[in-house]
């Protein structure tokens, strides 16, 4: 992915999350309300100002049905699974492809005690830290690794920033394996896998394989095709829902959970009413593995 697509991918899932922290209903609600200070003005205020967030998010919605669900859905899928992992004694957490990920910031008391590794390009890590700094410093406890993954050698860059592999870990992995060839993929898992400590997992989004290769019948699929169509990264990388658990097995993973649309729509997006908020797509889903004794 070019460094002006990262921008505008972080930028724009960053402003998502940050419309659905208004959400009156908390049931429903995107805990991440930092995310506001990571986008631009053009991408703020429409969040801030009730008018005009009534205005467009429906619009939103009809452009890319099931995106925003989605990224409520995910934000506080991949939360609840921070906080257990940091719970049950991971010492250290990797976010690979960071973007404005809010994590370390939001959960600064509960991650006091851990590590936490941020990944990601440089020009994203860079404009990340300078916002960063404008709210002050940030927690003495985050360590920024700028890379090229492309080029670079994650273990190298890793190892050199402090990261120990005999430790637990959680690492953080969201909206990136489907911009990626299956080796590179394959390569981030075996690290997992070969180079962190027992216990240590890690949580990551992926796409349909069917949707990758062209079956656009899932909710929200063909709107979300026509966009990437327009000039934006294309998907590289997918796996049908059946074949996580033995995909990662082979690469040395044992699949704690994977949650796909109906689970992700029952736990996260019922309002205090038990009425449903919305539906998420049809083409995502979330999947957390362990590396295997």
């Amino acid at each position: 992915m070019s460094a002006a697509q990262a921008k505008r991918s972080a930028e724009g899932v960053a402003a998502m999350r940050f419309a659905g922290s208004f959400e009156r209903d908390p049931a429903v609600r995107n805990p991440d309300c930092m995310a506001g200070a990571f986008i631009s003005a053009r991408h703020a205020l429409p969040a801030r100002i009730a008018p005009l967030r009534r205005l467009l998010l429906p619009a939103y919605r009809r452009a890319f049905p099931g995106s925003y669900e989605y990224h409520i859905a995910r934000t506080r899928h991949l939360d609840d699974l921070l906080l257990a992992e940091v719970g049950a004694g991971a010492a250290q957490v990797v976010i690979l492809g960071a973007g404005y990920d809010t994590r370390a910031y939001r959960y600064a008391d509960e991650l006091a005690g851990t590590i936490v590794f941020e990944v990601d390009h440089p020009d994203t890590s860079a404009r990340k830290r300078a916002a960063l700094e404008r709210q002050g410093p940030p927690p003495g406890n985050v360590t920024f690794i700028a890379l090229d993954f492309d080029t670079a050698d994650l273990g190298a860059e890793l190892a050199a920033a402090g990261y120990e592999e005999g430790r637990r870990t959680f690492f953080v992995w969201e909206g990136v394996c489907m911009f990626l060839e299956p080796a590179a993929v394959d390569a981030t898992l075996a690290f997992v896998a070969d180079r962190s400590g027992p216990s240590s997992s890690i949580a990551f989004d992926y796409v349909l394989r069917s949707v990758v290769a062209g079956d656009h019948t899932s909710y929200g699929a063909a709107q979300t095709a026509r966009y990437l169509a327009r000039g934006e990264e294309p998907w590289r990388f997918g796996i049908d829902f059946d074949e996580v658990e033995p995909y990662l097995a082979a690469r040395g993973l044992a699949l704690e959970s994977n949650l796909g649309p109906d689970e992700l729509q029952r736990r996260y997006l019922e309002r205090t009413d038990g009425r449903l908020h919305g539906r998420v797509v049809g083409f995502h889903a979330i999947a957390h593995a362990r590396r295997s004794a």
